[in-house]
């Protein structure tokens, strides 16, 4: 990506998540309101995957605002994608989830983790970035 920081890129839709660039920040934002099912599951985890074979990306924010739900299971391809981007140094941040999101993240500890933090600007901000 050769966007300075502070930059804006267009979204760009898959499936089941949109992702833009903030500069060097990759925002993915999960579209579906309820995550659930199998193939709804393996389409995020693929798209996600994407994501992450690219190199160049180093920090990363999992903005959830539109989710309602998430099947438990669901945490475990997320856990793929986290490591996969920590494996090589990356950054990861989960920003504006719900009440019952922090409980799962929580219950599960996912949130040691992953960082959890209210907004996508308190994400930007654990970046270093103003």
């Amino acid at each position: 990506m050769s966007q300075e920081i502070g930059e804006e890129s267009e979204p760009r839709k898959f499936e089941h998540i949109e992702v833009k660039y903030d500069g060097d920040i990759c925002v993915v934002t999960f579209i579906n309101k309820r995550i659930m099912g199998d193939s709804i599951i393996e389409g995020i985890s693929t798209e996600l995957l994407s994501i992450a074979n690219d190199l160049d990306i180093k920090k990363i924010i999992l903005d959830f605002g539109r989710v309602e739900y998430l099947q438990h299971s669901t945490l475990l391809k997320l856990s793929d994608f986290v490591e996969k981007i920590k494996g090589r140094n990356g950054r990861i941040v989960a920003c504006n989830l719900n009440n019952e999101l922090h409980r799962l993240f929580a219950v599960t500890e996912f949130n040691r983790f992953l960082p959890l933090v209210k907004t996508e600007k308190n994400a930007i901000d654990i970046f270093g970035i103003k």
